[in-house]
């Protein structure tokens, strides 16, 4: 009952973040739990063991059968789907862990910095950016850029 709980919990989550977007504060991630630990609630009390009335035995209900199928074959994907999602968590928080170990941020900052502003010959170094927001796809670098123009009202902009 636990296991199906918690399931319903990091499901409800998952699919919170996934259609509203990042949790931009921890209010939003706050009540985003509560909702999913409500979910998590209710599947809980709806799929807790019970006394169901039994027919006879030796008597055989298709219907029946086909119900317990129904829910064992539901069930066994949204097992599936709630490993998956665990899956993806640990690795990205194991992968926040390994880009930010050591110096690597400093370097990354210095390389990337480097890199964009050798490729983009129309900006100005104006020092190092500010890193790194990691995730297991990404790692992010923000740029302060201030265009080289012959005028003398330029405009700093920044770049992720």
């Amino acid at each position: 009952m636990i296991a199906r709980a918690t399931g319903a919990f990091v499901v409800v989550l998952v699919l919170l973040g996934y259609f509203l977007g990042d949790f931009n504060s921890d209010r939003e991630l706050l009540v985003a739990a509560a909702i999913a630990a409500v979910a998590a609630v209710l599947v809980a009390i709806w799929l807790r063991p019970g006394k169901h009335g039994e027919g006879e035995p030796g008597i055989f209900d298709e219907r029946a059968t086909r119900r317990a199928v129904r829910r064992g074959v539901i069930r066994t994907a949204f097992v599936a789907v709630v490993w998956v999602v665990v899956a993806s968590i640990v690795l990205n928080i194991a992968s926040g862990f390994w880009q930010t170990r050591g110096d690597r941020r400093d370097h990354f900052a210095e390389v990337a910095g480097y890199g964009f502003f050798a490729a983009h010959p129309g900006f100005r170094w104006t020092g190092r950016g500010l890193c790194c927001n990691t995730d297991l796809r990404w790692t992010e670098l923000l740029l302060t850029l201030d265009p080289k123009v012959a005028s003398p009202l330029q405009q700093t902009s920044e770049l992720k």
